[in-house]
């Protein structure tokens, strides 16, 4: 199951002229980086790109590229192990439980892009992919797994 892909960015109409598609993945590469640097990769990931996901982790290769040279852009549930994708699940798709009581990851995405996150222009799809820009995104996906855990363990 895909839970997002570039190409559904870059070929949208209001995506800028001028950037690089890769852009159009930059939101999934964050939340890409951040569920494999939290261990939440799934076997034939780490069969496949074992050096490259500990690459990632190290800091040594951008999870933007990995997204694109292994996936093509796209956002697996087969790349997670079974708590990432119950997570991603809850999280990275809307309407969802989690997702009503606390937030989803696009909609957090958006908050985040309007005030905080660093770009070429005032756009999604404009946001840098950087470590600065990683560290804003990754300190809500880290509040939002502990509101997941919190849910999770009184559902």
């Amino acid at each position: 199951m895909a839970y997002d892909k570039a190409k559904w960015h870059f070929d949208a109409a209001d995506f800028p002229k001028g950037i690089e598609i890769e852009q159009g993945g930059v939101h999934i590469a964050f939340f890409y980086r951040w569920m494999l640097e939290n261990n939440f990769v799934g076997e034939d990931l780490m069969d496949d790109m074992a050096e490259e996901v500990q690459s990632v982790r190290e800091g040594n290769h951008s999870a933007l590229d990995l997204l694109f040279e292994f996936n093509d852009g796209v956002l697996l549930a087969e790349d997670f192990d079974d708590a990432g994708v119950a997570f991603a699940d809850q999280y990275y798709e809307g309407n969802t439980m989690f997702a009503d009581k606390y937030s989803s990851y696009l909609a957090d995405y958006g908050t985040l892009m309007l005030e905080y996150l660093v770009g070429v222009e005032e756009s999604d799809y404009g946001i840098i992919y950087s470590d600065e820009n990683y560290q804003k995104v990754k300190e809500i996906i880290d509040r939002r797994y502990q509101e997941f855990l919190q849910l999770e363990a009184t559902s």
